[in-house]
C-alpha cells in the first residue's frame, strides 16, 4: 500500500501584537533581505509606474479619440494588471515576516488565484466607497478592519468573501493599533521624502514589512507552504 505524506505545516510561533514590534521587525527584515525586497520594488514599481507613464504619454501626444481610447487602455491596465500585482507584493511581504524563501516569482501568484483577486478589489473599493459617503469616519472603520483582506486572501486560499470576513474578524480588537500603525507611517514617509527624495523607497518598504509583521502576529496559526495550498475559490 502507497503511504500517504501529511503537509507539512510551519510551527505556530505566537507573539503578542505589538505596533512597535512590528516596525522594530519590520526594520530588521528590510535590511537583512535588503537586496530581494529592493527587486521586489523596482519590479512593481515598473510594471506599476513605469509603464502607467507610457500611457500617460500616449494620451497627451493623440487626439481626442485616441486620447480616450489609452484613457481607457490604462484603466484595463491598472485593474487587470498593476492592481493584482501590488497584492502579490503583499503576499512577498507577509513571507519574508514569516521567515519563509521569499522571491520575487511570489509577486505573480496573484495571477493564478486571479478571479477571487479581482472580485475582492471590487467589493473592497465598494465597501470601502460606501463607508467614506457616510461620513468618513465609517470608511475609515472599514478601511481598517477590511485592511489585511488581500493577505489572507493569498496566503490562506480564502475566497474574496471568506476573505473579507476572516480579516473583519482577525482584525476584532485590534483597530487601534493598526490606525496607529497608520499614523506611525506619516511621520516615516515625510522623513523618507526629506531625505533626498530616494529615501522614500526603504521608508515604504519599512511601513510595508511593519504591517505584514503585525498580520503575522495576529494571525499566527500555522499555515500551508506555497505549493500544498488547495485551488482558491471565489
Amino acid at each position: 500500500m502507497e503511504q500517504v505524506t501529511e503537509p507539512t505545516f510551519s510551527p505556530i510561533m505566537h507573539e503578542e501584537p505589538s505596533v512597535i514590534a512590528s516596525f522594530e521587525k519590520g526594520w530588521k527584515l528590510l535590511w537583512g533581505n535588503f537586496g530581494t525586497i529592493l527587486l521586489v520594488w523596482l519590479v512593481s514599481t515598473l510594471i506599476s509606474v513605469g509603464i502607467g507613464l507610457v500611457f500617460g504619454f500616449l494620451q497627451e501626444g493623440g487626439s481626442i479619440g485616441s486620447s480616450v481610447f489609452w484613457n481607457i487602455a490604462s484603466f484595463v491596465f491598472y485593474f487587470f494588471i498593476a492592481y493584482p500585482v501590488q497584492i502579490g507584493v503583499l503576499y512577498f511581504t507577509v513571507r519574508i515576516a514569516r521567515g519563509d524563501n521569499a522571491e520575487l516569482k511570489d509577486i505573480f501568484e496573484v495571477f493564478n488565484h486571479y478571479g477571487s483577486a479581482l472580485l475582492m478589489m471590487i467589493l473592497l473599493g465598494l465597501i470601502i466607497g460606501v463607508g467614506f459617503l457616510l461620513l468618513i469616519i465609517p470608511g475609515i472603520i472599514l478601511g481598517i478592519r477590511l485592511y489585511y483582506t488581500p493577505f489572507v486572501l493569498m496566503e490562506q486560499r480564502l475566497g474574496a468573501v471568506d476573505a473579507l470576513k476572516a480579516s473583519w474578524e482577525m482584525t476584532r480588537g485590534h483597530g487601534g493599533q493598526i490606525f496607529l500603525m497608520y499614523l506611525l507611517a506619516i511621520p516615516i514617509a515625510i522623513g523618507g521624502m526629506i531625505a533626498m527624495i530616494i529615501g522614500i523607497i526603504p521608508a515604504s518598504l519599512w511601513i510595508m514589512l511593519a504591517f505584514a509583521v503585525f498580520y503575522t502576529q495576529i494571525n499566527p496559526r500555522a499555515h500551508v507552504p506555497a505549493d500544498e495550498y488547495p485551488p482558491i475559490t471565489v
